[in-house]
This record gives C-alpha cells, structure tokens and sequence, in this order.
C-alpha cells in the first residue's frame, strides 16, 4: 500500500523487536509501494534500530506482485483504516497465508476469524502471530490456506460486478428528481424547427438541438463509469484496483437496456472518453489498436434515467467534480 501513516507500516518493523533471533533471522520484511514517499526514510531507520532485514519495492506490475504474494512466507497487513481492503483478497487468492489488523473493515473479508486477526496499535501482539504462523509445518500451513480460501469465495469481481447489473436491472434505480423540462425545452426553439419560423438563426441551432436531444432521445440510456483519476493514469492504488476491474467487467458483461460509456470530468463537465474505452476493450482482448484509429471523444449531454457511477472519485478532485454530478441529478 501507499507509504501513508494509515497503512501502519512502522507497527511491523517494531514488532522485530519482540522476534525470537531463529525467527528474526529467517523472516526478511519485504515492503511494497506504488510509489516513494518521505516515510520510506523513517521505515529504513526504524529497521536499522531493529535490525530488520528490510526491502522495499516500488511500483511493480501485478504480475510482480503476485509473484512475490506467492512466494511470501507470511503476508501482513496492518493497516488502521481500510475502504475494503483489497491487499487482504488479493493475497488470500494467490495463496499467501496472510495475517492482518482487526481495524476498519478489514475483519469481514476474513469472516471475522480471530486466529488471523491482531491488534494492530501492538507490535508485540502482532510478533506473537508472526512467530506461530512462520513456525507451523506444512500440513497445518496447508489447512489454514484452505480455511482462508473458503472465507474469500464470495469476494471476486465477477460476484461484484453481476451483484450490481442485477441491480440496474431490476430497475430500482430511479432518477433521484424530476428534470425541469421547461428549463431544458425552450418552445421557441420547437418553433422554429417545424417550420413556423421562416428563418432559424444559426446561434440557435446548437441549444435547440440540445434540448430535443434530452427531450427526445434517440439513443438508449448510458451507465457512465467514472474514470477521470485512472485515464490519466493507472497506480494501481486500491481505489483504481476496484474502478479497473469494475470497468473491465461491465464493459465485457454489459448491462441490458444501457450502453456502458467512460466519462470523465473536465473543463467543469464530463466528456466520454471514448479513445480510452477502446484501450480498455483492447486490453481485454489481448490485442492492440492503433493510437491514431480510436475515437475521438465526445461532449456528455445528461438525459433522465441515465446512471452514474462514481468509482474513481479523488479528494483533489471532489470539490469542482461534485458540481458537475450534482448537474446530472438536476438533469435527472
């Protein structure tokens, strides 16, 4: 995770210090960022004071990143404050026996099972599960993989994602209040476009056209997927783990009576970013398209009943990009 004071990475480092020297001497802590942070120094000089044999990796590849969730003794994570906790799901599934704080959100993904979890504001506590877990032979290893596996059955993102087209099309969702018609439909405009107006000045015809496209509609409604943080850019922090992977299922699933479009916010609206879709389904289907054949992108004119999901939202963000959903809703 991000090298961030939440994450609580200075708890395991101290935790070597109530490490018996057998244990200390076969367990290396291995540390992994999306990216270097100024708390990289305070966690080097705190494995110099405990003599923890410390290693730090930035920015891998998932593929890396299983490899070494694989490869791992034992996994820890803890972290004092969680969304979710992806790292926990993530290790489980590639087969690391894996340990973590009993903080936020984190307990749920592993059924609440208290042999797993330790208080994560106690180093000594949290040495206590290193040197049992790094300590059991084979079978019983074995055994508690399995268990961990049964706990994170349900946690996959095809479980996710079908949980909530289930929901769109169940049609619960409705639009959250009634577009102000008479605002969006100017009747002058309706005027002059069936021919009761010998002219139609020019300025008018982009707003007229406008509001007959919101008015009258001839294309399905859309699902937008937020992607305005992870088509700039993709580090694989938790957040555009989940925006990622939910983009990847919606848009090779679809949802039945929407089109699913990537939107994302600039210039004070929203525009569909249709260049990065097509990057997004060539991804998907392993194959490359040239740069200069994708897509232009298009202007985003909100139409009631369409449905927004805001997935990749980010706090440097929020307070321009919040006037921008709150228009939606008053489109409907």
């Amino acid at each position: 995770g991000v090298f961030e004071w939440r994450k609580n990475f200075e708890s395991i480092i101290k935790a070597y210090k109530y490490l018996d020297k057998e244990t200390k001497k076969n367990c290396d802590l291995v540390l992994i960022s999306p990216f270097e942070t100024p708390l990289a120094n305070i966690f080097i000089s705190l494995a110099k004071k405990y003599e923890v044999k410390l290693h730090i990796f930035y920015g891998i590849s998932d593929t890396e990143l299983e490899y070494l969730y694989r490869k791992c003794k034992l996994f820890i994570f803890p972290s004092l404050a969680e969304g979710f906790g992806l790292p926990v799901l993530e290790s489980i599934h590639s087969g690391s026996l894996t340990i973590c704080s009993g903080e936020s959100s984190i307990p749920e993904i592993i059924n609440y099972d208290k042999k797993y979890l330790f208080n994560p504001k106690k180093p000594k506590e949290i040495a206590e599960k290193i040197t049992h877990f790094s300590k059991i032979n084979n079978f019983e290893l074995s055994k508690h993989k399995k268990e961990q596996l049964e706990y994170v059955k349900k946690w996959t993102w095809e479980n996710a994602a079908q949980i909530f087209i289930n929901f769109i099309e169940s049609k619960q969702l409705k639009p959250s209040i009634q577009a102000d018609t008479k605002r969006i439909f100017d009747a002058r405009f309706a005027k002059k476009i069936a021919g009761k107006a010998k002219l139609v000045d020019s300025s008018q015809l982009v707003p007229a056209s406008k509001a007959l496209a919101k008015n009258f509609p001839l294309r399905k409604k859309y699902l937008l997927l937020d992607v305005s943080i992870i088509s700039q850019g993709d580090i694989r922090t938790g957040i555009q783990r989940v925006a990622r992977n939910t983009i990847w299922n919606l848009l090779s699933r679809g949802v039945k009576d929407y089109e699913v479009k990537l939107v994302s916010f600039e210039n004070g609206g929203f525009v569909i970013k249709n260049n990065y879709e097509q990057q997004m389904r060539a991804f998907l289907k392993n194959f490359n398209i040239d740069m200069d054949l994708y897509s232009s992108n298009e202007e985003y004119l909100p139409l009631r009943g369409d449905i927004f999901l805001g997935l990749d939202l980010h706090h440097a963000l929020y307070r321009d990009h919040i006037l921008a959903v709150n228009n939606l809703k008053a489109n409907g």
